[in-house]
């Protein structure tokens, strides 16, 4: 069996009131964009590859 190696990857975003509902949820497409920043923010820090 073959085991996969794995790494952890952390970004900071910064949460807005904004993007709160008012049940204190964030709406998915909003956390899609929070994933995408952090996947910019990953490939250029740790890559070198800034996505613009």
């Amino acid at each position: 069996m073959t085991q996969l190696n794995k790494s952890k990857f952390e970004s900071t975003l910064k949460v807005r009131p904004d993007d709160i509902d008012m049940n204190q949820h964030v709406h998915s497409s909003k956390y899609i964009d929070y994933v995408l920043s952090a996947r910019y923010d990953h490939m250029e820090r740790c890559y070198k590859m800034p996505i613009t």
